[in-house]
């Protein structure tokens, strides 16, 4: 079994399209590194700090554990976990956050201004 030079190896067949009329491969996205995004965004840093600024978008809004259940939908013992700093959220409940909140959530969970 020969090698082709042109197929990526098994770390990077996630990031590669083959054209199924020629065979070629071709890449899609970066291997590593930073995505170009929104200037005043850093993603690398949202992602690190983004448990404590759900974190504390919650305490800022929400009474107690409870009415972050309810408001989010979510069972309590994942509202708690919220509560306390130990999970956050996934890109749905962002949303909602945002949706209940247009003028502080934008800033107090991505550092940016709402629009």
């Amino acid at each position: 079994m020969t090698s082709d030079p042109q197929r990526p190896g098994p770390s990077e067949r996630r990031m590669m399209l083959v054209d199924v009329e020629t065979g070629a491969y071709r890449a899609i996205a970066p291997r590593r590194g930073p995505m170009p995004a929104k200037p005043g965004l850093d993603p690398w840093q949202a992602a690190h700090d983004w448990p404590e600024r759900w974190r504390d978008y919650l305490h800022a809004h929400f009474r107690g554990h409870m009415a972050v259940a309810q408001a989010f939908q979510v069972s309590e013992k994942a509202a708690r976990k919220w509560w306390d700093g130990a999970g956050s959220c996934r890109g749905d409940k962002a949303a909602m956050a945002i949706a209940l909140h247009p003028d502080t959530a934008p800033q107090m969970l991505f550092g940016i201004a709402a629009e």
